[in-house]
């Protein structure tokens, strides 16, 4: 057998449990559905406390047709897309930073740790003070949730390489820029790729109460406009929305990490 044929057969046994993932994933999605349909339609849930499907799925083809839904969608995953950046490069920052230099690790863990403690979310007042109503207050909010646990993330990574593997490139003549280049980044990236994964969930927190509590567009404005008037169904379909986007950003990040830890490992 050619190695070629053998990397084709490997190459396909892949594939498989990710064909088998994507159609278990949306047969949670579509039994989720029935039985949200069937709850709401037999009364067992109200219509005081859950809107049917069919009506929340109007309200999103209406928000679509009058040009509602796409400059909101793009104003939040823009303002997460941001978030994600500044959060994760100030937090692989940091933690570079103090691992570099563990006396000042040491002098700052009760700062940081007081600080990681504080809820972020309940700052949004104060950043609405500082940056006005608008994107930039997203950007930061967004920013600060992601930020310590980038920060953590990329950090544990850096302090727990193996002094075994350290010691034996450094027999073999590994210089700092060889340990940088060889262990410190390619242990800073996967960490950075574990840390978007999870920081998605954090950045939306921060987006959407940003523009919640004062934006004219983006999925949390829709919410803050339907809980002005009780709409109950154009909370459920901002809700809906908001998952999606999640959802779709998560399986692309997903897909780049998978690709470029199949890369990384040949």
């Amino acid at each position: 057998m050619s190695v070629a044929t053998a990397q084709s057969g490997r190459s396909q046994v892949r594939r498989l449990p990710d064909l088998s993932t994507t159609g278990a994933r949306l047969g949670v999605i579509l039994f989720a559905l029935l039985v949200w349909e069937v709850a709401t339609a037999s009364g067992v849930v109200g219509p005081d406390l859950l809107p049917r499907p069919g009506a929340v799925l109007d309200v999103l083809v209406l928000w679509l047709r009058d040009g509602t839904l796409l400059p909101s969608l793009s104003s939040t995953a823009t303002a997460l897309a941001l978030g994600l950046v500044v959060g994760t490069a100030a937090g692989t920052a940091a933690a570079f930073l103090l691992g570099a230099l563990p006396p000042l690790a040491v002098a700052l863990q009760p700062f940081l740790v007081s600080i990681n403690g504080l809820p972020r979310a309940a700052l949004a007042p104060l950043f609405l003070l500082w940056y006005g109503v608008g994107l930039r207050t997203q950007i930061a909010l967004a920013a600060l949730l992601i930020f310590f646990h980038a920060f953590l993330t990329v950090y544990e990574g850096l302090v727990g390489v193996e002094e075994r593997i350290l010691d034996n490139l450094l027999l073999l003549g590994a210089g700092r820029r060889d340990l940088m280049r060889i262990v410190y980044l390619p242990t800073a990236v996967f960490r950075i790729l574990a840390s978007l994964k999870a920081s998605i969930g954090l950045g939306f927190l921060g987006v959407v109460v940003g523009e919640y509590l004062g934006s004219s567009v983006g999925l949390g404005a829709l919410l803050a406009s339907a809980r002005s008037v009780s709409n109950l169904d154009h909370a459920v379909a901002a809700l809906v929305a908001i998952i999606a986007v999640a959802l779709l950003i998560a399986s692309l990040v997903g897909t780049l990490s998978s690709r470029f830890e199949g890369r990384s490992l040949k």
